[in-house]
């Protein structure tokens, strides 16, 4: 999924409108993060409500307290 043609243009598109990390506001966003994993709810992988731009230590936190790392 992360290394189709259709996520990398819509995840450009929405670091782009998106710039700076939604968690911190701080750090330019490096990652574009699904609120609800996609697993979960693969119906809203492209849905902007669903996503947040994140820099990558706010990323790395965000994963650390959903016990993905």
């Amino acid at each position: 999924f992360y290394t189709s043609s259709r996520w990398r243009r819509f995840a450009r598109y929405y670091k782009a409108k998106h710039a700076t990390c939604e968690r911190c506001g701080k750090n330019p966003t490096e990652n574009v993060d699904h609120r609800i994993p996609r697993k979960d709810r693969p119906d809203l992988a492209f849905e902007e409500s669903n996503l947040r731009g994140l820099c990558i230590p706010c990323h790395n936190i965000v994963r650390t307290e959903q016990g993905i790392v």
